[in-house]
């Protein structure tokens, strides 16, 4: 583990050690309508196997188990992975990962990952590393959502210039953005 994976690590766990939903996604009308959107770009297809990078506490995994055979769901935290097992103890589909997406514990291969609102928490080599690994697991023709905060932020990156260095760090064959008032879709094909 580096300096910049371990200090990442320490300060997603005190926060969900503090507050088991930091960003209020349970109760915020912004996080109910990001991930109502963030599903409307899956349409009506059934996928084989969705990866989902920085679930939390599963909020978002529970929606995803009903659009795909099989959910693999990561994030740095052993808190917030606690919180998703006990939501999703009931859904015998969905594989819970406590890691980092740059330390390559993924097991696909995955026609859909879900990447949101992580990338700006990374520097620009991680984000290309990330789009290279994922775009590495993900079946021909397979679809990656990014999504991301478009305001102000105290992270290293903006939402934009991450999403930029993620279409920089692989072969994509399609991308596609649609903005809404404080965040984008970012969709990119394989």
């Amino acid at each position: 583990m580096t300096d910049n994976d371990q200090e990442r690590y320490d300060v997603f766990e005190e926060l969900y050690q503090s507050n088991i939903d930091p960003w209020d996604v349970e109760t915020s009308e912004y996080e109910a309508a990001k991930r109502l959107e963030t599903l409307k770009v899956m349409g009506d297809r059934k996928f084989a196997h969705i990866l989902e990078v920085g679930c939390g506490t599963g909020v978002l995994t529970q929606m995803l188990a009903e659009h795909a055979e099989n959910v693999t769901a990561m994030d740095l935290s052993p808190t917030a992975i606690a919180a998703a097992k006990k939501r999703l103890k009931l859904i015998a589909s969905v594989k819970l990962v406590c890691g980092d997406i740059l330390s390559d514990q993924l097991n696909g291969p995955f026609d859909c990952a879900i990447v949101s609102e992580v990338l700006y928490f990374l520097d620009p080599e991680e984000i290309s590393r990330a789009a290279e690994l994922i775009h590495t697991h993900l079946q021909a023709g397979g679809l990656c959502e990014l999504v991301n905060w478009t305001g102000e932020n105290d992270c290293p990156i903006s939402g934009p210039e991450a999403v930029q260095h993620f279409l920089e760090g692989a072969e994509w064959s399609n991308w596609t953005t649609r903005t809404f008032s404080s965040y984008q879709i970012d969709t990119f094909r394989t």
